[in-house]
């Protein structure tokens, strides 16, 4: 991310709760809630997108 930017970065989120989500988006755009990982502190700044967004789903494949 930091050398090429965040346009050719893509995060697919494979979590089994709305929690889990919450606690998985912020660690890629603000940096690690828990303050336990690598990720701590570090804001990457990555746009979230839901898999249903339109932009998304006209690109998978059915």
């Amino acid at each position: 991310v930091r050398a090429n930017g965040d346009t050719e970065v893509v995060v697919v989120l494979g979590t089994p709760d709305r929690d889990s989500t919450e606690i998985v988006t912020q660690t890629v755009t603000t940096g690690d809630p828990s303050y336990a990982g690598p990720l701590a502190g570090v804001s990457l700044g990555l746009p979230v997108i839901h898999v249903l967004d339109e932009r998304v789903a006209a690109q998978s494949d059915p």
